[in-house]
């Protein structure tokens, strides 16, 4: 992560918004499990470099978005080596990688609903 000058979880928060740019901090919350006095100080960080911006909503003030700016794209480009190493040393396949993001993913609902 020092080569793109982002923490683990500054790479996480890019990582969610890379799949779903213009979401509501609210649904990035629950999106990565975090509460806001844990994901707000991430996002401000991510707005001091240039990554992303905030806004509020039009239809309700009390909503904000999250947008990457132009350069939180370009770094998806530059990012993406990440991936591609850490499945590399995994030793598993794409579709393996998916599966094991799919079971993950389900696993951490069912723990969230109990």
């Amino acid at each position: 992560m020092k080569e793109l000058d982002l923490t683990y979880p500054q790479y996480v928060v890019m990582l969610a918004l890379w799949e779903c740019d213009g979401i509501t901090v609210r649904d990035l919350g629950e999106k990565l499990h975090l509460d806001s006095g844990t994901l707000s100080p991430l996002l401000r960080r991510l707005e001091k470099i240039g990554y992303i911006t905030r806004e509020r909503s039009e239809e309700d003030s009390r909503v904000v978005l999250i947008h990457l700016s132009d350069q939180g794209q370009e770094l998806r480009a530059e990012a993406g080596w990440v991936q591609s190493c850490l499945i590399d040393s995994l030793g598993l396949s794409r579709e393996e990688m998916d599966t094991l993001r799919s079971l993950a993913q389900k696993a951490t609902k069912l723990v969230h609903e109990h």
